[in-house]
């Protein structure tokens, strides 16, 4: 299995600005894990032409086959995926599924629902 996702840091050389690194995570039969790469994206977030080409390196670098990979729901990253691992199950990060009901509608009943 193969876990992608980005957290976007403060970075930079001249000036401070956000910045996604991009992480890819694989986890074996076994349950041992392994960083499989750190990418640091250029300013302006998170993307999904980014993703692209990092499974295609991990490919490269003898990741011949991920039967799973779990990642977050941007258009275009499971295109990408299944360009590299035709075969492969692309599943939404758990807690990607948590986040998106608590920015839809919970906000202004927080007291009545919960939201959690």
């Amino acid at each position: 299995m193969v876990l992608i996702d980005a957290i976007v840091v403060k970075a930079g050389d001249s000036g401070v600005a956000n910045r996604p690194v991009y992480v890819a995570i694989g986890v074996d039969l076994q349950g041992e894990r392994d960083v499989g790469g750190l990418w640091l994206g250029p300013t302006g977030g998170e993307g999904a032409t980014q993703w692209a080409a990092m499974p295609a390196e991990l490919a490269n670098r003898g990741l011949a086959d991920a039967p799973v990979v779990c990642c977050d729901g941007l258009r275009g990253l499971p295109p990408s995926i299944r360009a590299t691992w035709p075969q492969a199950t692309v599943q939404t990060l758990l807690v990607h599924h948590g986040r998106a009901p608590k920015g839809s509608g919970c906000y202004p009943r927080r007291r009545e629902v919960d939201c959690a």
